[in-house]
């Protein structure tokens, strides 16, 4: 099993123009040991560009036991996605953390759910292998796909999606375009006005059973949460994957003020004392004292840095990934983690 600060060797085997903007790129692990992950979960790349090092979070395309696949899209004014789709080539050797993100679901067996997956644009990449996993192991579930783009050209994977939708009948598609080619059927935008009316349309089972799976820009995903939390759906129910670029440059936003308290950090089986000092992350203080710490987008969005908390109480400024039954485990996340006691334990063993 590797740890969640090792470092994995791929190299790119072939790639894939998915469409315009886009790029699938095949990678063959050249780690020894087997790299596992779940459905949903993503790869952190390590990019170097002038002696600087930024990271980059990608889902994984691909289901347990298949080529590790990741699709990378043109982001406007995004100079680290140009970089890859203009550099990265077949034979190159890429660097990446392990597989990580809190995205994943776990079938169910003994009911019936309807499962809502909404994604727009890049949204559908760690939706996908989200679907065709719980096609064959949910079966008895509905799972209602509604897939937003602008028109058919610039659509991800449309072509596999309504062949999945074929064959399934436990699968239902519903595409919208902004502004089709041809599909003028199609034509449509979810809003706060019809989505709650498509929901009660589509829904089938219980409606505190019901699964919601959300990606897509921050205006799509903050509009969709709005109307499924005023329709009363459990909170716990919905989930969202937030390390799309926009949003990952959020940053922090500290409202609290804490003096400089001592903690106790273990990673990779080896226990540090820190000092973190007043105003400064748990995730900082501990860059900053030479640990190399899991991390990716620093914002409190991807969850790549979550460690437990052991003993004492950690505030976190921001939280986008972490669920109510993760924060009574006694997760935070250390990049907008900030310890309210002294002598705060966090173990990063568990991640």
């Amino acid at each position: 099993m590797m740890d969640s600060n090792s470092r994995l060797h791929f190299s790119i085997v072939a790639i894939k123009q998915e469409t315009p903007s886009a790029r699938t790129y095949e990678l063959k692990l050249l780690n020894e040991g087997k790299m596992e992950f779940k459905p949903g979960q993503f790869l952190t790349f390590l990019i170097h560009t002038e002696n600087h090092e930024i990271r980059r979070s990608y889902s994984i395309l691909s289901l347990p036991g298949e080529p590790v696949k990741i699709t990378v899209k043109k982001v406007e004014n995004g100079a680290i996605s140009r970089l890859i789709l203009q550099t990265w080539k077949v034979g190159d050797i890429v660097y990446s953390l392990p597989p990580a993100g809190r995205f994943s679901v776990e079938p169910g067996s003994t009911y019936r759910r309807d499962i809502f997956c909404f994604a727009a644009g890049s949204g559908i990449i760690p939706i996908l292998p989200q679907v065709k996993y719980l096609l064959n192991a949910e079966p008895q579930s509905i799972i209602h796909l509604i897939y937003s783009n602008k028109d058919e050209d610039n659509s991800l994977f449309l072509e596999e999606i309504e062949t999945l939708d074929h064959r399934y009948e436990n699968l239902t598609l519903l595409n919208f375009f902004s502004d089709p080619g041809n599909r003028v059927k199609e034509r449509g935008r979810l809003s706060n006005l019809n989505v709650e009316p498509l929901i009660e349309r589509l829904l089938v089972f219980k409606k505190e059973d019901a699964l919601f799976l959300i990606c897509g820009p921050f205006a799509y995903m903050r509009m969709l949460n709005f109307v499924l939390m005023l329709m009363h759906f459990p909170k716990e129910n919905i989930r969202r994957e937030n390390f799309l670029p926009e949003i990952m440059r959020a940053g922090q936003a500290v409202n609290r003020h804490f003096p400089e308290r001592q903690i106790f950090l273990t990673l990779t089986g080896q226990t540090t004392q820190l000092v973190v000092r007043s105003g400064e992350d748990i995730l900082s203080a501990a860059q900053r004292q030479g640990l190399n710490p899991p991390y990716s987008c620093k914002g409190g969005i991807c969850g790549n840095c979550a460690a437990k908390c052991k003993v004492g109480k950690v505030y976190m400024s921001i939280n986008e990934v972490l669920t109510e039954t993760d924060l009574q485990q006694g997760w935070v996340l250390t990049c907008t983690g900030f310890p309210e006691t002294e002598n705060v334990v966090i173990d990063f063993s568990e991640s």
